[in-house]
């Protein structure tokens, strides 16, 4: 399987907060049609706060006007794309709500109010009112965006129907990168291989030298009926691909696992082995490379160390199993800080404090006062900036 490792690029590229000169644009021509003039009164004095950047105080006379106007629909709006572009998340969500109760045909409303969900770690409801904007709008790219990004990381999603997005997605943004790669990275996952090819076409369009994409065409030839010609082929991809890195001096995961697959294939275990414990060095918490170097060490006629590698594959899936366990139960009781805190420390045992960072934080909201999880919170920050300097490129 390939690690889906671009969907937290993504979230960061949607949903960004517009600058406050741009809540004017909004909604702002239907203020001219408002009759009250008691109303228009407070809609051209937040005009004025607006362009002297004065948010608080154009957000005071929007209230205002929602106050003497509840079903104002003018100033609603305007209220809810200022606390978007103010990153107030909590307010946000409340205001597209209402707005979308308000005027339910208005267009990306409902992806907005996602976006703020996302921002307030309520996941669950993010996924279901992406859904839902996605009935108005089919190729609604911020919708699109979430709802493939926020699937990839919850365990018993409908992977035909996140395949879907995601391909509705690719088509919208033929020259995003990191949209093209997820998506060739999920047809990878499952066995698309007809259509993951000129979807690696199109990736690499964009990005002629892009590492992964050498690396997934490896391994698409590594699934060939034509063996061992294909197995040929893929060590080609698997060399180019680390020809690439080599250069930038970017570890490089993916490909050593991937010639050692190959020398596997075509009955070379001497030189299967060096290239599988250079990936294993890089990737040590990937089951699947752990799995083959064992089967390469048999092989080779080194039952010791293929008994070891066994025993750590083992082992390794029984975290896996642990992980499942946890981040379910972290999403079926949100409230109970235990579930996220074991994630993280789990997480930072096994060398992903990306994923520690992000649980750690849930537990510490839950739980502030508790001076163990913010110690290892600060453990997983130091290790996740560490981390991001060289990111290894994953099978």
């Amino acid at each position: 399987m390939v690690q889906q490792s671009v969907g937290p690029n993504i979230l960061r590229k949607i949903a960004l907060p517009v600058g406050l000169a741009a809540v004017l644009v909004c909604g702002w021509t239907l203020a001219g049609y408002l009759r009250n003039r008691d109303l228009n009164r407070h809609f051209d004095r937040a005009e004025a706060f607006v362009r002297e950047r004065k948010g608080p105080e154009a957000e005071a006379e929007w209230l205002a006007v929602v106050k003497a106007d509840p079903d104002n629909v003018a100033a609603r709006e305007l209220l809810a794309e200022y606390y978007l572009s103010h990153q107030d998340w909590q307010k946000g969500v409340e205001a597209f709500r209402r707005l979308a109760t308000l005027a339910p045909t208005k267009p990306h409303v409902l992806c907005k109010q996602a976006a703020c969900l996302l921002r307030v770690d309520n996941q669950v409801e993010a996924i279901d009112v992406s859904r839902e904007e996605l009935k108005r709008d089919p190729d609604c790219v911020t919708a699109l965006g979430l709802i493939t990004s926020l699937m990839a990381q919850r365990p018993g999603i409908d992977a035909k129907q996140q395949l879907e997005y995601l391909r509705r997605l690719a088509r919208l943004q033929p020259e995003d990168v990191d949209i093209q790669r997820m998506y060739v990275e999920m047809l990878a996952n499952q066995y698309l291989y007809d259509e993951m090819r000129p979807a690696i076409a199109q990736l690499l369009k964009v990005r002629p030298d892009d590492p992964q994409g050498f690396n997934l065409l490896g391994t698409a030839d590594l699934a060939r009926a034509d063996q061992p010609q294909g197995a040929k082929d893929a060590v080609v991809w698997f060399r180019k691909s680390l020809a690439v890195t080599e250069k930038t001096g970017q570890a490089n995961g993916g490909a050593h696992f991937g010639l050692g697959r190959a020398y596997l294939s075509l009955r070379q275990p001497e030189r299967a082995i060096p290239e599988l414990e250079n990936a294993i060095r890089i990737l040590p918490n990937i089951a699947r490379v752990t799995k083959e170097l064992a089967n390469a060490y048999q092989a080779g006629g080194m039952p010791e160390k293929a008994a070891i590698a066994r025993k750590r594959f083992l082992e390794m899936e029984r975290i896996a199993g642990d992980e499942r366990m946890l981040v379910v139960r972290s999403s079926t009781y949100p409230d109970n800080p235990e579930y996220p805190r074991r994630l993280g420390e789990l997480y930072l045992r096994t060398n992903d404090p990306e994923r520690a960072d992000y649980y750690l934080r849930k537990a510490a909201k839950l739980r502030p006062e508790d001076a163990g999880i913010r110690a290892l919170l600060a453990r997983a920050e130091k290790l996740a900036a560490e981390r991001a300097k060289n990111r290894p490129i994953a099978p």
